[in-house]
């Protein structure tokens, strides 16, 4: 009417007349117009659905009965790394991880299916067209036909991979964490503030001495703390809370059995979304062991002063029961040393709790045979007594001090000098388990710097008596002795030197040999010096002018004297006066030179005398052979008048 154009569906009909032809057309127009919006409608809805389906950001399957694949999304093939149309067709068990596990869910998840049992939020594991595997969450719905058969499912796949990692991530930084905490022996802990429930791992409860089913309330946590240390941290607690500082507090807790050991505790404050205080969460661990070691440390830089100080085995002993004071609550204990070349055991000190005051007491033993305690500590090590009540008198041991009260934890170890036993140290308690292996240990240690220290004391006085006695031989000796820096100056003499020198005792350290020297004399020793400074020791004689102007002369023997590095320091020197020996040499020399006078006026007063009888010797021997020629010839003379005697011969020519 309007004009307006509508849709139709135009229906005619051809009617034949008697002979069959053709008699007319008959026609009928129906209007669509709602029909085809409708389907319009539809059309667009099914277009909107579609691109919904397809670019969803989740991945969604029909999969038939049997487990085929019908139907999927693109984001299916982007997921899986597959085209479309090559998932399309496929087994879905296919698609899942090929792994036992993954087959295993991929037939629980159809078996479901088969039976018509929704399946939300499954966890599993896909598998992509490269072989990688993502995590997806799976929810499934069946489709049923009109007799309520299941003929199909539809799925939905959310891609987890991500969470699945952040998750793995974070439990592992959980058993990491897990990890640090039992490798550092920490025990968690976490407060609610505002509500105050206290929640405290298993190991934090084991720090206490607590079994893993106790409640703990915030009461409970502090009276667990030493009474000493129960304000000290609930101070650091409110301080911590109010002020959102870190908390740190080191601390003493008591266990049930009565046993004392020390914690650290390091928590931080959390703040609600208006920034006041919600919860405070932390750790504590043991540090009993290096509170211990602290404290041993300390001790034994104590025990390390007093023993330098020490001078006799009573002072040492002193001072190793005081060190003991900064251990351990003891009550009685003894110092003995043991002399194996005579089987004896002398008592150096004891102390015992007499009156309610600990002091040293009197030993029945003061030197005799060693005890059988004292034999086995000497023999087998350290021991660690520990008597439960009700204690008998022993028998192993002298008793000392309050006889009638016998010791319930007693740690007896050997006192040893490079490594031989030389006595035995104990301290004893009156209270049952009073001491650990760990304060054996200590006693110990203990024990090993006190026989150190009776080695050094020992030396010390050996070492002394031997400077006395060499000391008293250097002040008697007949000669003089003396030292003298680099500048020749006087830094020990002995009295015989100080004699010698002309100056009463102890005025000649601080002078110089210049002083009682001429400046011949002077440059004569500085020559001497030279030969010291290059390492040669030296003997020669000197004269020194006293301060009353005498001149005395002196033999000495000087000796370099050298510093630990090798460095010439001065002279050590040994002089004696030889002024009266060089006054008798004098004496001497004159007479042999008188005696060698007259020696050669009497030789030459000999030799003239010699002369004069050579002389007349030879005049007389000559006069004889004459006589002797003489008688010959008139011997020969008559003879030859008688006829009867042949001449003879003198054996030589007689001239």
């Amino acid at each position: 009417k309007n004009g307006a154009l509508r849709p139709v569906i135009y229906v005619k009909d051809v009617f034949r007349d008697e002979e069959n032809q053709i008699a007319g057309i008959v026609g009928a127009f129906l209007d669509i117009t709602e029909r085809q919006r409708a389907e319009d409608e539809l059309r667009e809805s099914e277009e909107r659905y579609r691109d919904l389906y397809e670019n969803a950001p989740n991945v969604y399957f029909s999969v038939t009965l049997d487990g085929i694949v019908r139907r999927c999304n693109r984001r299916a093939g982007e997921l899986l790394g597959y085209a479309v149309e090559d998932l399309v067709g496929r087994p879905v068990k296919e698609l899942y991880a090929d792994t036992p596990q993954g087959r295993e869910k991929a037939a629980q998840v159809l078996a479901r299916f088969q039976a018509g049992e929704a399946v939300r939020d499954e966890e599993l594991q896909m598998q992509t067209a490269d072989g990688r595997t993502v995590w997806v969450s799976l929810t499934v719905g069946s489709v049923r036909d009109e007799l309520g058969h299941v003929v199909e499912s539809r799925s939905m796949v959310v891609d987890i991979t991500e969470r699945k990692r952040a998750e793995e991530a974070l439990r592992r930084r959980e058993a990491d964490l897990q990890l640090a905490l039992e490798a550092g022996r920490l025990g968690d802990w976490h407060w609610n503030i505002v509500t105050g429930e206290v929640t405290w791992s298993a190991r934090c409860k084991a720090l206490y001495g607590l079994p893993p089913d106790t409640e703990i309330t915030y009461e409970r946590f502090l009276a667990a703390v030493h009474p000493d240390d129960r304000e000290r941290t609930a101070v650091a607690l409110r301080r911590a809370v109010d002020t959102r500082a870190d908390y740190e507090v080191e601390k003493r807790v008591v266990w049930p059995d009565g046993l004392v050991r020390w914690t650290a505790s390091r928590g931080r404050v959390f703040c609600d979304a208006a920034g006041q205080p919600s919860r405070m969460s932390g750790v504590t661990m043991d540090i009993t062991g290096r509170k211990q070691a602290e404290a041993t440390r300390e001790a034994l830089l104590s025990l390390e002063a007093g023993l330098s100080e020490a001078r006799t085995p009573v002072e040492a002993a002193r001072t190793v029961f005081a060190t003991a004071d900064q251990l351990w609550d003891w009550d009685s204990g003894a110092l003995d040393l043991y002399s194996p070349e005579e089987d004896r055991a002398d008592s150096v000190l004891r102390v015992d709790v007499v009156g309610g005051q600990r002091r040293e007491v009197l030993s029945a033993l003061v030197s005799g045979e060693p005890s059988p305690r004292m034999r086995r500590a000497l023999r087998e090590g350290p021991e660690l007594i520990l008597r439960a009540p009700p204690i008998e008198r022993p028998t192993d041991s002298v008793p000392f001090g309050d006889t009638a009260r016998p010791s319930a934890s007693i740690m007896c170890v050997p006192l040893r000098r490079k490594g031989q036993p030389i006595g035995v140290l104990s301290v004893q308690s009156y209270t049952p388990n009073a001491f650990t292996k760990h304060d054996l240990r200590t006693l110990q240690g203990l024990a090993d710097h006190c026989g150190g220290a009776l080695e050094r004391i020992r030396a010390a006085a050996a070492l002394r008596e031997s400077e006395a006695r060499y000391r008293e031989l250097i002040l008697h000796q007949a000669e003089g002795l003396g030292i003298v820096d680099l500048q020749e100056r006087f830094t020990f003499a002995n009295p015989a030197g100080e004699a010698i020198f002309g100056v009463p005792n102890g005025n000649l350290v601080g002078r110089t040999l210049r002083e009682f020297t001429t400046d011949a004399q002077y440059a004569r020793i500085l020559a001497q010096t030279e030969k010291r400074r290059a390492g040669e020791r030296s003997t020669y004689e000197m004269e020194i002018v006293r301060p009353d102007g005498e001149i005395r002369c002196l033999w000495v023997s000087a000796v370099p004297q050298s510093d630990a590095a090798g460095r010439f320091t001065g002279t050590l020197g040994l002089f004696m006066d030889i002024t009266e020996r060089k006054q008798a040499e004098a004496e001497l020399l004159k007479l042999n030179q008188e005696l060698d006078r007259r020696v050669r006026d009497r030789t030459a007063e000999l030799e003239f005398k010699n002369e004069e009888l050579a002389r007349m010797n030879k005049l007389f021997i000559g006069r004889e052979l004459r006589m002797v020629e003489l008688k010959e010839r008139i011997r020969v003379l008559e003879a030859e008048e008688v006829g009867a005697v042949k001449p003879t011969s003198t054996g030589k020519d007689i001239a």
